[in-house]
């Protein structure tokens, strides 16, 4: 959460910063002469500078699940390894096609290191609670993988 506010405080800055060097070069076409704002706009910019690096080398925070939704998407996860498994192959291909849905990418490093899944963490959570739409993602969901994945 303290990433998170900070992100967004930085964020908030950036604005604010930026409607600043707006209102100087409104005051500058105004005929407000350049000596008396050139300070200032040198300070705003430098200022704007610093935000952009910071911001660059934030982290991009968490994103902010329930507390129990490791435990949901874990036996979502085992109904959808039972439904590739499951005899009728109508329920097979649904679930490999909602699975396909999901992943991006599949890395594979060399040596002992870990195998790596990339995919959509919004649809995985939206197919985790989601109702019941028609689409061959509900079909697993309802049907192949006993209530959603």
């Amino acid at each position: 959460m303290e990433q998170r506010e900070r992100l967004a405080a930085t964020t908030r800055e950036l604005d604010r910063v930026t409607r600043g060097i707006r209102k100087v070069i409104d005051a500058i076409k105004a005929g407000v002469p350049g000596p008396e704002l050139k300070t200032e706009m040198e300070d705003l910019q430098a200022r704007k500078g610093a935000l952009h690096a910071h911001l660059k080398v934030m982290e991009e925070p968490e994103p902010l699940l329930h507390p129990s939704m490791r435990d949901v998407y874990r036996g979502k996860v085992e109904q959808l390894a039972a439904a590739l498994e499951h005899e009728d192959l109508e329920q097979r291909e649904a679930a490999r096609s909602a699975l396909r849905g999901f992943i991006t990418a599949i890395v594979i490093p060399p040596g002992d290191a870990l195998l790596t899944v990339r995919g959509d963490l919004g649809k995985m959570l939206a197919a985790a609670a989601s109702g019941r739409d028609g689409s061959a993602l509900a079909a697993v969901a309802y049907d192949g993988c006993g209530g959603g994945i």
